[in-house]
């Protein structure tokens, strides 16, 4: 590995190959998916192996209790079960600051056409539809 140069608080630094650095999530991810970064604890490091090699998958519950897959690589899309929203990391990064009501429509979506990809998200607030509340009895 080359030296390489980072933006701190202090400015631009110059580290050399094998520092350990502590990033936050949204700016390791897309590190370790180009393979210029690797977590520094080795069990982690078995993992991110197995997960980008498309060996396995991750299985989360959404805050609304939904069961969904994060694939490391498109080769382990096919190890979910039938019906089951699967996306793969660069989805999840594009889908950060969508609305709850989105990400449940987009969870539906994959559900009902597995395979398919988030390419892009807009957030319209006209484009979410709105839960209307229940006339009382």
């Amino acid at each position: 590995m080359q030296p390489f140069k980072v933006n701190t608080h202090d400015g631009i630094k110059t580290m050399d190959a094998g520092t350990s650095l502590s990033l936050a999530d949204d700016k390791a991810l897309p590190l370790l998916l180009k393979g210029l970064a690797e977590p520094a604890d080795p069990a982690q490091k078995e993992f991110n192996r197995k997960l980008l090699a498309g060996e396995l998958l991750v299985n989360i519950t959404t805050a609304t209790g939904r069961l969904i897959s994060i694939a490391g690589h498109i080769k382990a899309v096919d190890l979910a079960a039938p019906g089951k929203a699967v996306f793969l990391p660069e989805e999840v990064m594009r889908l950060k600051n969508a609305p709850p009501e989105m990400i449940e429509l987009l969870i539906t979506t994959k559900e009902m056409f597995p395979g398919g990809l988030v390419e892009e998200v807009i957030h319209s607030p006209e484009a979410v539809p709105k839960h209307k509340e229940q006339a009382p009895c």
